[in-house]
């Protein structure tokens, strides 16, 4: 902002400038564009005051018409033509005369050159404008790594479809904490094995744009896990639309494993190779306190949404809410066999419709686990396959004027 404070007085003395200008027609003509044509028209108008002058030529009323002319095109008032006769032979001339062409052309490009160079210093600051909240960090989705914290915005999109991003590293690494990278509305084309960014560190935040696998490779779209297996927290993943990752049934969407405190917000996952959004839980500090929620699963190859608890030192804590699951091989699958007990999982106001194996799972009917307020229909060879192995209570479309009332509705 002090910049701005700097340039404005002088944008404003490039207009009010007391140094006279002879021309009146370059008085008038305040703004750069407007110069600029006078300039172009300056410098012709000029050229051909230059052969007039030196043309040696006997009186011509059509010379003489034509020089007053090119000054009425500058609207000069002080243009005059005048006559003078050389000594030997008489021979008399036209001379244009009170033009001041080059003084007028000079003051002309140095006031061009000063705004040209505002310009540029203007065009300098827009690009530290800040993106989101605080100041952006521009990046090319070309392999970089993030190792300071900070917010960063793509510059682009990586390449086209058919070629798409070829490397043997994803097209960006965060291995900082206190990041948020914002994709900005653009694609990462991954092509490579590796996933299309890479999350290394906790209290990172992954939002608004795409990631899409061209190519026969396999990868996770988005990755979220340490090196060293140890827990991530503070990880929010929004805005992200995962598409076409992996052809090996081994790669997902989106990757969280071994993370707590996390918030997966209005992701869509379609057509990846595993699993549309896939939480794995190995420590036993992990798990705790998730929550997916607006989020969207279609034609995964496994479940749309798949949550694997394995905390056993403490109540996980997870929410699942208000997702919707289409033509995946299961809608939900929460796989709780490392315990039965310590769970707290919370699965409500969630549609799970036309997959091919189920629609609700659960691998154990623990009272931990709760169903509440979902729909299920479609799924599997029949209704049976709507839920399976699950702790809810089913309520007819003719009985929803009964309790329970928050029941799970089986079509």
């Amino acid at each position: 902002m002090k910049r701005f404070k700097a340039i404005i007085p002088a944008l404003i003395s490039l207009g009010m400038t007391a140094e006279p200008i002879p021309p009146a027609a370059l008085q008038q003509s305040c703004s750069p564009s407007d110069r600029l044509v006078l300039l172009n028209r300056v410098q012709q108008v000029e050229k051909e005051l230059d052969v007039a002058i030196r043309c040696d030529a006997k009186i011509s009323a059509d010379l003489t018409r034509e020089c007053q002319q090119i000054c009425q095109k500058l609207s000069l008032d002080d243009c005059f033509v005048g006559f003078e006769t050389s000594k030997n032979p008489k021979i008399t001339r036209a001379v244009c005369t009170g033009c001041n062409i080059s003084p007028a052309l000079i003051t002309i490009n140095n006031k061009l050159t000063t705004i040209d160079s505002l310009l540029t210093q203007i065009e300098g600051d827009l690009s530290d404008i800040s993106c989101g909240s605080g100041t952006c960090t521009y990046i090319d989705p070309d392999g970089t790594v993030i190792q300071e914290g900070g917010t960063y915005c793509l510059k682009s999109s990586t390449q086209d479809y058919t070629t798409g991003y070829i490397g043997t590293v994803p097209a960006v690494t965060v291995d900082s904490e206190d990041v948020t990278l914002d994709l900005n509305g653009h694609t990462i084309f991954a092509g490579s094995s590796q996933p299309g960014v890479r999350v290394k560190k906790g209290r990172v935040t992954v939002k608004n744009g795409r990631i899409v696998r061209t190519t026969n490779d396999d990868g996770h779209g988005l990755q979220v896990e340490s090196d060293s297996g140890t827990t991530l927290s503070d990880i929010t993943i929004s805005d992200v639309i995962l598409t076409g990752n992996d052809s090996s049934s081994s790669y997902s969407g989106l990757l969280l494993k071994n993370v707590n405190r996390t918030v997966v917000d209005e992701v869509t996952a379609d057509k990846n190779g595993q699993d549309g959004i896939r939480v794995e839980s190995t420590n036993t500090d992990a798990g705790t306190g998730i929550v997916i929620q607006e989020s969207r699963a279609r034609s995964n190859q496994s479940a749309g949404f798949y949550l694997q608890c394995a905390n056993t030192e403490s109540k996980d804590g997870v929410v699942i809410q208000s997702c919707i699951a289409l033509t995946n091989a299961t809608g939900f699958s929460i796989d709780n066999s490392s315990s039965t007990t310590t769970q707290d999982v919370l699965l409500k106001s969630c549609i799970s419709l036309s997959n091919s194996s189920k629609g609700f799972s659960a691998t154990n009917d623990d009272a931990a686990i709760q169903f509440i307020n979902n729909i299920a229909r479609g799924n599997g060879a029949g209704t049976s396959d709507n839920y399976q192995n699950v702790n809810s209570t089913y309520t007819a479309l003719t009985a929803l004027g009964t309790a329970p009332f928050w029941a799970n509705i089986s079509l």
